[in-house]
């Protein structure tokens, strides 16, 4: 018989460390998804942050894009009047360049 006692009495330890580990377990479970329920609703105004400061680049980006092909139309332009000028000055120069003189 103490042999079946000091079973049973293993059985009950055994049982009353299981329910504590259980309960151990749910609080461990409960301030996990307490935690959790926190930083989701943390990264809501994050999130909506990121999309506008993603949308405030791509805007700055598609102004700079824009300049730049302003930039290079006006280049163009500029260089285009340059060969111009240098042309009239060259049909107009009393002195035309000889074949095989450098300007």
């Amino acid at each position: 018989m103490d042999r079946a006692q000091q079973r049973k009495r293993s059985a009950e330890e055994g049982l009353e460390n299981l329910k504590k580990r259980i309960a151990s377990a749910k609080q461990t479970h409960e301030a996990d998804e307490k935690a959790a329920q926190e930083a989701e609703a943390a990264a809501v105004p994050l999130k909506a942050e990121a999309e506008k400061t993603r949308a405030a680049y791509l805007a700055a980006r598609d102004v700079a894009d824009n300049k730049r092909t302003g930039a290079e139309q006006a280049k163009g332009a500029l260089y285009r009047l340059v060969a111009a000028r240098q042309v009239a000055n060259l049909t107009e120069s009393p002195d035309p360049p000889e074949a095989g003189e450098p300007n």
